[in-house]
């Protein structure tokens, strides 16, 4: 088994004594830089779809706050004008024109007149009357 096996080495030293490495080494090398080149390019074109559609996300988003803007500055032209002023200031002072008359409404509405003993319930035992004091009956 020794000789075997010392047959088989020396086989493959002069197998190998045979190979020339003379070109493989460049091979190996230019073949590791195209592949590394074509990786960045793959790299460098799924980057650029996802920019691009980034891009036309943010132009749309761009457009909705461009017309929220407009409508902003509508409304706060309307709100610094005379006219808003004048109205609001006729709303919270009770103002009016010569031509106008004046109600207020700032009352209270009441519908029933609230009696000491129907609030306080602390005190109240029966409640068989309930129904008719509600219905007032």
């Amino acid at each position: 088994m020794p000789g075997l096996f010392k047959r088989a080495l020396q086989k493959a030293r002069s197998n190998l004594s045979e190979v020339k490495f003379d070109g493989v080494v460049l091979s190996i090398a230019l073949g590791f830089l195209v592949l590394v080149i074509a990786g960045n390019i793959i790299r460098i074109f799924t980057n650029g779809q996802s920019n691009y559609a980034t891009y036309l996300e943010e132009g749309t988003d761009l457009e909705k706050l461009l017309e929220k803007n407009q409508v902003l500055s509508e409304e706060y032209k309307y709100v610094t004008s005379d006219e808003y002023k004048a109205l609001l200031l006729r709303d919270a002072q009770n103002l009016a024109k010569p031509e106008e008359n004046l109600f207020s409404t700032k009352d209270k509405a009441s519908f029933f007149f609230e009696e000491l003993e129907y609030l306080d319930i602390q005190d109240k035992t029966e409640f068989s009357d309930w129904w008719a004091k509600l219905i007032a009956w």
